[in-house]
């Protein structure tokens, strides 16, 4: 059982509904071989209900995303618009997918007359067209997966209009293709009606992120690859990060440093890294004192010093070493 409280979020307005109550109904089938009986506790109302999920889905695609209304609303935002009739067919695939009892030949039927055929006459071609014509080729592929795996037993005419809007839009509205089974299947009917199969028709190519960049078809904005700056880390740079901390607790007497005079509060470390032959300074604060913020007091440098130290103690360098190099480093470790 599923809970709804409000008329904004239904069975169809998301796919959360479908992936928890439709994958627990697939999850019982998949162990005794049959599928439960799936409710909706219907809290819309003053009196609260019981009502059955496939009840449920019927009435709320009936009387929102079928109705020109709202439809006719959806067109008024172009682009974001298309999305939504495509979101609602991907959920109504959900519902059909893990649990087919949910969905009905005739409710596919009336998806197909409103949002390909167009009874209503509400000039869905020419929107998706305009707005987003790979949206309604993928929403028709989900109805003609339907088809392909037997849920819906779509008669010839609406086979051939699928087929034929389809080829449409991909051939002369430069909408993408789907999955490769989807498209051979098409591609199949298509042969079956006498219209054949374009090179349009062809699954999408899954292109490297290098080559989609240098696609001139490439429309929006697109990400780039940016290699990081490198940034030289000096001695220098390392005592001014470590006084920019925690300026007046910052007093170094060796490898590590605890509470002095000078320093009564927070203990320095220098650290080796082993592996990318790093210098790290590290300085913490005393637990025992609440008047240091931690998020304050902490920092992580690295000083690329390859060949520098070994297991925490000092070694013939890769380079020569300058004077303030080679002092930090004594100071460091004694």
């Amino acid at each position: 059982m599923l809970a709804r409280s409000s008329t904004v979020n239904g069975l169809l307005s998301t796919d959360h509904p479908f992936e928890y109550l439709g994958g627990l109904s697939q999850a019982v089938r998949q162990i005794n071989g049959q599928a439960p009986a799936l409710y909706i506790s219907d809290l819309r109302q003053n009196t609260p209900r019981t009502t059955g999920a496939a009840q449920f889905l019927a009435g709320e695609l009936r009387s929102r995303y079928l109705n020109p209304q709202w439809i006719g609303a959806m067109q008024q935002e172009g682009y974001a618009g298309t999305l939504e009739l495509l979101n609602i067919v991907n959920n109504l695939w959900g519902w059909q997918a893990t649990d087919s009892s949910m969905v009905r030949d005739d409710q596919w039927q009336a998806v197909h007359d409103s949002y390909v055929r167009d009874i209503r006459e509400l000039g869905l071609n020419e929107w998706f067209e305009q707005h987003n014509p790979t949206a309604q080729a993928q929403l028709i592929e989900r109805m003609v997966e339907a088809i392909r795996k037997q849920h819906w037993k779509a008669d010839e005419q609406t086979r051939r209009e699928l087929v034929e809007r389809w080829q449409e839009l991909t051939e002369q509205h430069g909408a993408d293709s789907g999955a490769a089974l989807t498209v051979e299947f098409i591609n199949d009917m298509a042969a079956g009606f006498g219209l054949g199969s374009a090179a349009a028709s062809e699954p999408q190519s899954q292109d490297s992120p290098a080559e989609q960049v240098a696609d001139s078809s490439v429309r929006g904005q697109v990400m780039q690859q940016v290699s990081p700056e490198t940034v030289t880390v000096t001695p220098l740079r390392i005592w001014a990060a470590c006084w920019a901390c925690w300026p007046e607790s910052c007093s170094v007497r060796g490898g590590n440093t605890g509470p002095t005079a000078e320093s009564p509060r927070t203990p320095l470390n220098w650290k080796h890294h082993e592996r990318s032959g790093s210098l790290s300074l590290r300085t913490d604060p005393l637990v025992s004192d609440p008047g240091i913020a931690p998020d304050r007091c902490r920092t992580d440098l690295l000083a690329d010093r390859p060949g520098l130290l070994r297991h925490g103690s000092l070694a013939t360098p890769a380079r020569p070493l300058s004077p303030a190099t080679e002092g930090l480093a004594t100071t460091a470790w004694g």
